[in-house]
């Protein structure tokens, strides 16, 4: 067993103890990992975690060299500068060695062939991504590797690029041994025709890519999903590809949907990436017609109509400051669903940024708000609204005395 693999189950059970401080979701994403180790390599789960292949990225990565901060700086060794190399850290090992180690145990492709990170500033995601793409380009295996640091600005693209060129430049041994050359705009290996670009151009520009690793960049700074929609079906290919990128069921778009009713939805297990599985939603007394439970223009009518909830969005808004809805998502919950949006309040000037300010959650009927996804569950109730008041209902006014 490699020594990544001791740290990276080490760290699982740190994590499991409650000896080692981690977030749900990274509780859950180890729950995972152990679930799927105890499976691995049966008819109910044809993948295996294979310790050479992801111990080799892992062992890649720590080649490299760093390229900013303290840890950059040069030092004079027998004759000739040498940088310090980067040294992952048992979470990021977590990371990386899922996601090249899961296979399949008989076609021997990757499990994971998509990962969506979201990590903090100042934790090495442009490092360890333009490692990533390094390692895509040159170590993979792949003739013909195209990839690409994609954003929505050049400059946002070249971020993860420029580190990667860098770390090319700094290390004569990796340009010769890949037969690497590093020009201002790409990195290029001539002997497998492979290349590493940034992008930031329009999606309807870039048809006909063929891509093998791509890196999106600040997914969240997107406006539209058109570069993602080309480098997502740009990868018929090569069977390897990976890319990072969120996934979230439900959009804004389809908050507005005239459809009211919700009667099933659609599931996609990254367990089995070829599958697509479609469940209905139950009868509450177990007959065979279905419950019509309500769907995103529903919820988002009881939403608007609450005007506890208006008077808050009005609050936000006071100054000028924009209030928008986040992608509305639905989540599964026993034989209910749940469905949950974010509130962003974007604040007026040049160099305004987008905040989350609440979450918003519907289920059954009732309507919760708060600072998170807990507190907005716990706060479900009735929706508060302003019944309106008819002529017949309104009393004589008072007629002062002549």
């Amino acid at each position: 067993m490699s020594a990544y693999l001791d740290r990276l189950n080490a760290y699982a059970q740190r994590i499991t103890d409650g000896t080692e401080t981690a977030g749900p979701w990274e509780r859950l994403a180890v729950a995972r990992y152990l679930r799927d180790l105890a499976r691995q390599g049966t008819p109910e789960f044809p993948y295996v975690l294979d310790d050479r292949l992801g111990a080799r990225e892992c062992y890649f990565l720590e080649l490299l060299p760093h390229i900013k901060g303290e840890w950059a700086k040069p030092v004079y060794v027998d004759g000739k500068f040498s940088y310090a190399k980067l040294r992952l850290e048992d979470w990021q090992i977590f990371i990386e060695f899922q996601l090249f180690g899961w296979v399949h145990m008989e076609t021997r492709l990757r499990r994971f062939r998509r990962s969506y990170e979201e990590i903090a500033r100042k934790n090495a995601k442009s490092t360890r991504g333009a490692g990533r793409m390094l390692y895509l380009l040159t170590a993979d295996g792949e003739p013909g590797s195209h990839c690409y640091s994609a954003a929505t600005t050049g400059d946002q693209a070249r971020e993860v690029f420029d580190v990667a060129r860098n770390m090319s430049l700094r290390e004569p041994e990796f340009l010769q041994r890949f037969g690497v050359d590093v020009g201002k705009h790409d990195i290029t290996v001539p002997t497998t025709a492979s290349s590493f670009k940034p992008l930031n151009a329009e999606g309807s520009t870039l048809d006909g890519l063929n891509v093998h690793g791509a890196l999106v960049d600040e997914v969240h700074a997107h406006k539209r999903r058109a570069l993602w929609d080309v480098l997502d079906t740009a990868t018929g290919q090569g069977p390897r590809w990976m890319s990072v990128r969120p996934f979230n069921l439900g959009s804004a778009a389809n908050a507005n949907s005239p459809r009211a009713a919700l009667s099933a939805y659609a599931l996609a297990d990254n367990d089995d990436a070829e599958s697509l599985a479609l469940w209905t939603v139950p009868s509450p007394d177990g007959s065979s017609a279905q419950q019509q439970l309500g769907g995103p223009s529903v919820v988002q009518a009881a939403i608007n109509g609450d005007t506890e909830l208006s008077q808050q969005f009005t609050l936000l808004s006071a100054g000028g400051s924009k209030v928008s809805f986040g992608p509305m998502t639905l989540v599964p919950n026993g034989d209910d669903v749940l469905y949950v949006r974010p509130v962003y309040v974007t604040a007026t000037g040049k160099d305004a940024t987008q905040q989350l300010v609440e979450v918003l959650a519907y289920a059954d009927g009732l309507v919760g708000r708060g600072a998170n996804l807990n507190e907005a569950i716990n706060n479900l109730r009735e929706p508060v609204r302003t019944i309106p008041v008819t002529p017949a209902d309104r009393q004589p006014e008072a007629v002062a005395p002549g």
